[in-house]
């Protein structure tokens, strides 16, 4: 039972469902490349004196984001599920 003026959740229809499918599908892949084959060789050459150095801080940058993810997921996790 809902207390008074919240409003309870229902389930998306059809048409809500395969909207926001196709928004996700067409979303993602922007992300990747701008990260993959735009910023990167951005970085590795304008950011860092050396194109080799700026692979090593780009290679160290996801190391430490690949870490955080794996170290904080699960207590953003159980933040969001309270």
């Amino acid at each position: 039972m809902a207390a008074i003026g919240e409003v309870m959740p229902r389930e998306a229809d059809r048409l809500g469902k395969f909207s926001w499918a196709m928004f996700d599908w067409a979303n993602q892949p922007f992300f990747t490349v701008v990260t993959t084959f735009i910023f990167a060789p951005y970085f590795t050459s304008f950011v860092a004196a050396t194109p080799a150095e700026g692979q090593a801080y780009w290679g160290y940058t996801q190391a430490i984001a690949g870490a955080l993810i794996a170290i904080l997921s699960p207590v953003f996790g159980s933040i969001a599920d309270a």
